[in-house]
Parts: structure tokens; sequence; C-alpha cells
């Protein structure tokens, strides 16, 4: 599935993607997003089973891009790939 993860302020800040959601996110739980600074300011997220994970977390990464300019935060630490 894909998630995404807001901020305080109810923006995205990171746009993810598992194969297994219930673990990722027990994971985060488990180790306070594994030490990652940027994901610990999450207050919100959202999760959504498809069909295509991979796909479907690169489309919203370019819609969220092609709206403000820029990546979501805590993406932007990553590299990202587009087609």
């Amino acid at each position: 599935g894909v998630y995404v993860l807001y901020n305080r302020s109810k923006d995205p800040i990171y746009i993810g993607e598992t194969n297994n959601l219930e673990e990722t996110f027990g994971k985060y739980v488990d180790t306070e997003f594994e030490g990652n600074e940027c994901k610990q300011k999450t207050s919100s997220y959202q999760r959504v089973f498809v069909e295509n994970p991979k796909e479907f977390q690169l489309q919203l990464i370019e819609d969220y891009k092609n709206q403000t300019g820029n990546l979501p935060s805590c993406n932007s630490e990553i590299k990202v790939e587009t087609h």
C-alpha cells in the first residue's frame, strides 16, 4: 500500500510505499520512525491499499511536486526516481 505522513499543519511530509502497511507502521511505532527526525514530525497519516503501490507513490509525489514545486520534506531526503 501507499501511505502519506502529515505534519501538524496537515502538509504531506512523506509519501511512502510498502508491501505490508501493518508491518511498516508497527515498525514505525516501535522505533519512533526508525529514528528519522523528519518523519518524527508526523501528527497524522493516511494509508491506501492499492494494486501498484510504487506507481501510485510516484504519481502522488509527482502531483505534489506539480502543485507546490517541491517534494514532500522527508521525501527530498531520499532519491525519488521519476519516469
